[in-house]
């Protein structure tokens, strides 16, 4: 599978790097996301697991706790990565035409939009440990659902947006760009 890297929105188009061919995109076209409806399924499945758990009073082990606290990863990474595998496999893409002043706009757009989404993504890793707290202390059922979309979401950013890796995507747009004004010149 090629390694494509959601960059986000910029100027009502959704841009994308190809991470091997190291190439900005664009999408053409919305893919369907009709596999995001996996997502409820799961909740509901994880849901009616926790209470028949709760019901037979598993629950009241703390070692079981954490031990459904690590099962519970397994299911979030694989969610993610299907979710994710279908997102990039339907994608419909095209080399971006940003030039000049444009593409120096989207770079700082891109640093503005990793403080946003660094941010976003620290929430999630925050109340993480927070959820399984709640879970593993409290014997909180509800907080097995929030944990599992806190780990969902984590999964989902590692694998779509891939954040450690824009730095280097802004130096090669950066660097295209001076390329650019070299051959120009």
């Amino acid at each position: 599978m090629k390694s494509i890297i959601n960059l986000g929105i910029w100027n009502n188009k959704k841009y994308h790097f190809d991470w091997e061919n190291k190439i900005l995109m664009e999408e053409t076209s919305t893919p369907s996301n009709w596999y995001y409806v996996w997502v409820p399924i799961t909740l509901f499945l994880i849901d009616k697991i926790s209470a028949l758990i709760t019901q037979i009073g598993l629950l009241e082990n703390m070692w079981i706790r954490v031990f459904l606290v690590v099962f519970l990863s397994l299911p979030a990474y694989f969610s993610a990565k299907l979710i994710i595998r279908y997102y990039h496999s339907s994608l419909k893409l095209k080399r971006s035409e940003l030039e000049g002043a444009q593409k120096e706009a989207f770079i700082k757009g891109l640093k503005r939009r990793k403080v946003f989404l660094q941010l976003m993504l620290s929430f999630f890793i925050i109340t993480t440990p927070i959820s399984v707290a709640l879970f593993i202390i409290e014997k909180e059922v509800k907080a097995v659902i929030f944990c599992f979309l806190c780990l969902l979401v984590i999964f989902m950013f590692r694998f779509d947006y891939q954040l450690r890796k824009w730095l280097t995507i802004m130096q090669l747009l950066v660097g295209e760009k001076k390329v650019r004004e070299r051959n120009i010149s």
